[in-house]
Order: C-alpha cells, then sequence, then structure tokens
C-alpha cells in the first residue's frame, strides 16, 4: 500500500486523491 508522508510528519497509507488535497490545504491554511 502506498504511504503518502507530510512535511507536518503525519502519513496517510492508501489516501485518496481527495484526502490528499484536503490535507495540503489544511497544511497551508
Amino acid at each position: 500500500m502506498p504511504t503518502v508522508r507530510f512535511e507536518d510528519g503525519s502519513a496517510l497509507t492508501n489516501p485518496s486523491i481527495i484526502q490528499v488535497k484536503a490535507h495540503l490545504a489544511a497544511l497551508t491554511a
């Protein structure tokens, strides 16, 4: 399963593109 790691140290395992976009939006908010 792919795992996406973010600069804030969190990670999502097998995320949907919607989850990724929402997380990135929250990071840059």
